[in-house]
């Protein structure tokens, strides 16, 4: 297996630009004064939670995880999908896929320098992915074991080590966080049918669990948190996104995929970055039709699925 130490998975760009154009909201003449006062109340608090992004404009992502370790290949073959996918693509099933975390060693992993950098690349601010679609957290969670603490050589809170030194020197962080897709835990969502027997369980019993304590955790213990990035929103409803969004700090923005409808309260991440027709866009198409190229004339039938 190969050393998760120097490997990561992906270091992209985040710009302002993906900021969804809100207008503040006016009182209309003849409408009630408490709801006047209500929407103006929520245009304010936005404006607060935005007004550093919008300065920012540019910032570092960094997607870093177990599947680091297979690095996009299982058993000899390369997957044709993105590498962090694979436990998903290759159809891993749970105890070959926690040998991948008995391997990740990040003994060369330096938070600091990770800082210098994106702040020597002008990025001013960072996101990282706290948890992905495999359920593997770079945190020490409480409401589960499959952790960098607890399922890795190393012992290490990867995350505090992070949020420490962003502290330290004034770079605001944020989070990536899968709150519906989790394919470790039992109940978690999967697009797709499960494959493995002990991934089945209630999606709201999931939520409670694990999704909704974590991003207690996340906010509780990590922060400030600058942003939170949701994802692929399987069998979210508002409903459901309401449990995770009323654990949330009243500053951090929140990107649009928190449930199905894409109803988050500030960021547009995806899907609508492959519809403006812009740079960003013809940058994505670029990359995946490249990955494909890679990945050889099969990959071109399966597609590319979001990230």
């Amino acid at each position: 297996m190969r050393s998760a130490s120097v490997r990561l998975l992906g270091i992209g760009i985040l710009t302002g630009a993906c900021v969804l154009p809100v207008p503040l909201c006016r009182a209309q003449a003849s409408g009630p004064v408490v709801e006047a006062s209500g929407k103006e109340a929520r245009a304010a608090a936005r404006e607060e939670r935005m007004g550093w992004w919008r300065h920012a404009r540019f910032g570092m992502f960094v997607h870093w995880g177990v599947y680091a370790v297979p690095a996009g290949e299982y058993k000899g073959k390369r997957t044709p999908h993105l590498g962090e996918w694979i436990m998903r693509d290759a159809r891993i099933p749970k105890e070959e896929y926690r040998a991948f975390a008995a391997a990740f060693d990040p003994g060369e992993y330096d938070p600091a320098a990770w800082v210098a950098l994106a702040r020597k690349s002008g990025a001013r601010y960072m996101v990282v992915t706290a948890k992905h679609h495999d359920g593997f957290a770079l945190f020490d969670s409480k409401a589960s074991d499959w952790d960098a603490v607890d399922a890795t050589p190393s012992g290490r809170d990867l995350l505090g080590e992070l949020a420490s030194a962003c502290r330290r020197e004034s770079m605001p962080l944020g989070f990536h966080y899968s709150q519906a897709q989790d394919w470790w835990h039992p109940g978690g969502a999967s697009y797709g049918q499960p494959w493995d027997p002990s991934q089945a369980g209630d999606f709201d019993a999931y939520l409670d669990r694990i999704a909704v304590p974590q991003v207690r955790e996340l906010c509780g213990r990590y922060g400030p948190v600058a942003c939170l990035f949701f994802d692929t929103p399987a069998k979210m409803t508002p409903a459901r996104a309401a449990r995770i969004e009323a654990v949330l700090p009243a500053r951090t923005a929140v990107n649009d995929r928190p449930d199905r409808r894409a109803s988050g309260r500030d960021l547009a991440f995806a899907p609508r970055r492959f519809r403006d027709g812009g740079p960003r866009a013809r940058l994505a198409r670029a990359g995946m039709a490249a990955r494909r190229s890679r990945a050889g004339p099969g990959a071109r039938k399966q597609g590319v699925a979001r990230a």
